[in-house]
């Protein structure tokens, strides 16, 4: 009898925590801000260039600046 209440105390633990979290609110949202640090700029590292023009950071509240470091960083 007791083990039958040790699983359904655990089987309800487990359905908790890993049930949805609210997310936050969309009026309270502020922009997070993040360095973005590439070694140069080609082809190999354009995708942060194209989800910059696509909107992507703004969509998900970042403020990326992206930065070139020269030579060994």
């Amino acid at each position: 009898m007791f083990k039958c209440r040790n699983r359904i105390a655990l089987a309800f633990g487990i359905v908790v925590g890993l049930g949805p979290t609210p997310g936050k609110s969309q009026d309270k949202a502020q922009d997070i801000d993040v360095v973005l640090a590439l070694p140069a700029a080609t082809l190999t590292f354009s995708a942060p260039f194209i989800a910059e023009d696509a909107g992507f950071f703004k969509k998900e509240g970042l403020r990326v600046s992206v930065r070139n470091i020269v030579g060994v960083g």
